[in-house]
Parts: C-alpha cells; sequence; structure tokens
C-alpha cells in the first residue's frame, strides 16, 4: 500500500462516513493546496482530495508512517516531532493555522468513522515496514 492511496482512502473514508465533516475541513482548507512528502513519496491533497504533487504549494508537510503514527497515537507531540526534525511544516503563518484548523477538523471527524480504525490499523503496519 503506498503512502498516497493510505491518505486517499482515510479521505474517502471521512467523505463516505462523516460528509458533514468532510466539508468543513474542505472549508477550513479553502483553495490551499497542501504537498505532502510522506515516506519518500510526493503528491498533495487539494479540495479535500488526493492531487498531483504540486512544489508551488503553499504549504508543505514533510514526514514518514512511523512519525504521523505516534503522533496520532499520542506518543510524540507535534512539537516535539518538529524540533526533533521528523516533521517539517512549511508555508506562512496564515495558511499554517488554516492546514492545522483543517486538520484539527479532520481528526475530529475521523474519530466518529467507524472505517477508521482499519485505516489506523495500515498505518501503523506501514510504520513498522510491514506490508499492508
Amino acid at each position: 500500500m503506498t503512502a498516497t492511496q493510505l491518505v486517499a482512502d482515510a479521505l474517502a473514508c471521512l467523505r463516505r462516513e462523516r460528509p458533514d465533516a468532510h466539508a468543513l475541513f474542505r472549508d477550513a482548507l479553502g483553495a490551499r493546496t497542501l504537498a505532502i512528502t510522506l515516506d519518500r513519496e510526493a503528491f498533495a491533497v487539494a479540495d479535500g482530495a488526493i492531487a498531483p504533487h504540486d512544489a508551488r504549494a503553499p504549504v508543505t508537510i514533510t514526514t514518514t508512517s512511523a512519525t504521523l503514527d505516534a503522533i496520532l497515537n499520542g506518543r510524540i507531540a507535534v512539537i516535539d516531532a518538529l524540533l526533533a526534525d521528523d516533521l517539517e511544516l512549511r508555508g506562512d503563518a496564515d495558511d499554517l493555522i488554516r492546514v492545522a484548523a483543517a486538520m484539527n477538523t479532520f481528526l475530529q471527524g475521523a474519530v466518529r468513522c467507524a472505517s477508521m480504525p482499519a485505516l489506523a490499523h495500515r498505518l501503523a503496519q506501514q510504520a513498522r515496514g510491514e506490508p499492508t
């Protein structure tokens, strides 16, 4: 399973099971495109869905499945991941604040999706280097 597919599946899960949260996520993100590099795999999120990588995106996020899994499971705080260079966020302050709000909205909806635990399990497997 690719990192792109995992994120695509999480976005699709939110859209399918919590369309209200998906709409709020899209609204919070606005017209911004997020350039994401996860496990050295580059892609983007735009308009609430996966898009081709855009190096000109106003916000870039770079991390690994292991760091993302650790953050989501409370083993490391976002600030500690940033300080350890395990998570890199780039963008101007206004864009980063909007992306943080969008991610908070995504997470609030995701925890209410019945299918999300299976996706979290796939993330953990990917973080450990196991086939998914």
